[in-house]
């Protein structure tokens, strides 16, 4: 486990721990993988845990707080340093460690990528996977699949890394996807 494979989300205000979100990988070679939210034992940093202690998926966290997820990230992890108006935030509530403008970016990001990502499997198998779908022939689309997974969602990765850049304020952009060797997903 590798920091440079996680951007930091901030520190839980319910269990105190810090909370990481892992960074996209290609798995399986069909899928991304992408909106894990991980505490890791120790309450350490990646690079210096033995094991993850806690796993979850952002968007269940979202669906479960019944929030937008902006309302859930607040609640989650403090107000925003800023509020609507990007006016520095002056009492003495818990802060994030977003402003206003950059959270709502990351969840207009997150939000997203969870649609195409569910987008592209349908257009690659033809329908939701619960059985033949007898509409598969009209829905399939494996260049639009590609394109999605291989241009679309990519872009949409790295501007979530803009956000952690910017927020961590470091000079060289990070590598929004996991793996140095990583390349596009391959054509069908």
């Amino acid at each position: 486990m590798l920091t440079e494979n996680y951007y930091y989300l901030g520190r839980d205000l319910k269990t105190k721990r810090k909370m990481w979100l892992k960074k996209p990988s290609w798995d399986c070679g069909w899928y991304w993988g992408f909106g894990y939210v991980q505490a890791m034992q120790g309450d350490r940093e990646p690079s210096k845990a033995k094991d993850i202690d806690f796993h979850t998926h952002w968007d269940s966290l979202v669906r479960d707080s019944r929030n937008n997820a902006h309302d859930w990230f607040e609640s989650r992890f403090g107000k925003c340093t800023t509020d609507l108006w990007n006016e520095k935030r002056k009492d003495n509530e818990p802060k994030c460690r977003f402003t206003d403008a950059q959270l709502w970016k990351l969840c207009e990001l997150m939000a997203t990528a969870y649609t195409l990502r569910d987008t592209a499997e349908v257009l690659d198998r033809g329908g939701a996977h619960y059985t033949t779908n007898p509409c598969a022939k009209v829905i399939k689309n494996t260049r639009e699949t590609d394109r999605i997974n291989s241009k679309v969602l990519p872009a949409i990765f790295a501007e979530i890394g803009k956000i952690f850049d910017e927020v961590d304020k470091v000079s060289e952009p990070s590598k929004p996807i996991q793996g140095a060797g990583w390349t596009k997903p391959p054509k069908k």
